[in-house]
Order: structure tokens, then C-alpha cells, then sequence
């Protein structure tokens, strides 16, 4: 049966998974498109989607779509819906058809300490605020081998649908954490324990990143897109490091920083 209704009772309680208040509230979020739901649906060891939503009309006209179809036309938890329907589910200007809820995964303090015991790698990004820099962040991190990303909270919502989008799958692939200030500042401890080095990127700082020789074990530390680095966490650095560019321009734009300084670690970290 095809829903055609907006006040379908389902429909409406995925509809509130695009504010971020349900989506804490259910502990769900919406993932979108033909490549990320494949992906996602034929990956092992991962949760099933509490709901696959399907509009054939339009799923069935893109590239891998009838495919798709054919893979979840027969799933339990299936839900078909008329193109009104599924355009109001989804903000995405060209929708592709299809879409899945799924569990958000969340990870605490505890989580993160057996990280850093484990010598893993980490990035801290304090409070990010573009959906578009966060999801390159992510996806750059998953590219250089990083493991974790800790947020100072009050970083943008990994889970909104421009972050989810933009990440393109890399969601699932790495360890997130939103953590206050003060309980990144207790983990200094343990990270000075484990010889992990934490360098803030500042525009003042005195070294460039050409002149520092990098140890896999660098935390670098990216601030907010207006005001960098805050300066309670500046003062848990080890260090602060600069990108050397021609001085016309003052900055770089937070995600393409971040692919710099971790394609460096990557190549010559030691």
C-alpha cells in the first residue's frame, strides 16, 4: 500500500527526525540517497533501519535505483509513498527516492579514554558551526586515518541532513564525541600519559607548519570558523602551529586547513 498522506502517523514522526530535538529525543536520524542506503543496508555488523522509505516513481529513474528497489521491495520494514509524500520527508532538492532511519551512535567519555589508551587518533573541533565544513571535516578525517573527532560542544549537529549528506557515508566510519570544555580538559591527563601532543591551529602562532616535524600521535585542535581556538582550550595545548600562505590572504576556510594539516600527519608524521 502506498501512503498519500502527510498525516500518516509514521510519516509524521520521520518528518520530526529533521529537527535536532527529535532526533535526540528518539536517538534515530534519516540517511539519504541511492549510494549511502546501499551501502549502508549491505554493510554487516551494523543495526537494521527502523524504516526504509521508498517513492519507486522517482527511485526507479535514477542510476542504481531499480536495483535498490529490488533489494528492499520485499523488507518487513518498507514504507511506499507518493512523491508529495516523500518530498515533504525530505529537504533535498533533487531526491533520489529513497531514505532510511537509523540509530544515531553515540559514544562517551569513557569511550574515548579507551581510545586514547589504545593510541588511536584523534582530532578536536572546537565548536564548528557550517554543516558543509563539518561534514569535509569528517570525511577528510576518514581519508587520513583518523579514528575520532571530539566536539566542544556546541559544535554543529553531525546528524542534521546537511551534515549527513556532506559526509557521504564517512558518518558511520569514524568515533564522534561531544564533550564540554572541562571534560576535554580532564582528559589531559590521560593524554600526556599516552605522549599524545596537542597543537591548536592559530593565525598568532609563531610556527608554521612547514617548520614543525609531526608525530602520529598530534592531536590538532581546529577552532570555530569566526573566532578560532577558544582560549581554555588553547591553554591545554602543547603547541599552536600556522599554515604558511601569501599574506593577501588572511585565512583558510576550516575544512580545507584541516586537509592540509592531516594529509602532513599523514605523510611525514613520525
Amino acid at each position: 500500500m502506498i501512503i498519500i498522506s502527510k498525516s500518516n502517523d509514521k510519516i509524521k514522526y520521520i518528518s520530526s527526525l529533521r529537527n535536532k530535538k527529535f532526533r535526540d529525543k528518539y536517538n534515530k536520524y534519516i540517511l539519504e540517497g541511492i549510494k549511502l542506503v546501499d551501502e549502508y543496508i549491505s554493510s554487516e555488523g551494523i543495526s537494521a533501519p527502523e524504516f526504509i522509505v521508498i517513492c519507486k516513481e522517482i527511485l526507479t529513474t535514477n542510476q542504481g535505483g531499480k536495483d535498490l528497489y529490488e533489494k528492499v521491495k520485499t523488507c518487513d520494514n518498507l514504507l511506499e509513498v507518493d512523491k508529495n509524500v516523500f518530498g515533504f520527508l525530505t529537504d533535498t532538492v533533487s531526491s533520489q527516492g529513497v531514505l532510511i532511519v537509523i540509530h544515531k551512535k553515540e559514544y562517551l567519555l569513557s569511550d574515548i579514554v579507551n581510545a586514547i589508551k589504545n593510541n588511536e587518533k584523534i582530532v578536536i573541533l572546537d565548536k564548528i558551526q557550517d554543516p558543509g565544513n563539518m561534514g569535509t571535516i569528517i570525511r577528510t578525517c576518514v581519508s587520513f586515518g583518523i579514528e575520532n573527532i571530539i566536539c566542544v560542544k556546541g559544535t554543529v549537529d553531525i546528524y542534521s541532513s546537511k551534515v549527513v549528506r556532506s559526509t557521504m557515508g564517512a558518518l558511520e566510519k569514524i568515533k564522534i564525541y561531544y564533550l564540554d570544555e572541562n571534560e576535554i580538559i580532564l582528559l589531559k591527563k590521560n593524554l600526556k600519559d599516552e605522549n599524545y601532543v596537542i597543537v591548536a591551529t592559530d593565525l598568532k602562532a609563531k610556527k608554521y607548519l612547514n617548520e614543525t616535524v609531526p608525530y602520529k600521535n598530534t592531536i590538532y585542535v581546529l577552532g570555530n570558523e569566526a573566532n578560532g581556538v577558544c582560549d581554555k582550550i588553547k591553554n591545554i595545548c602543547d603547541d599552536s602551529v600556522k599554515i604558511k600562505m601569501e599574506e593577501k590572504q588572511e585565512s583558510l576556510n576550516v575544512g580545507i586547513a584541516t586537509g592540509i594539516l592531516l594529509y602532513d600527519l599523514y605523510t611525514r608524521g613520525k
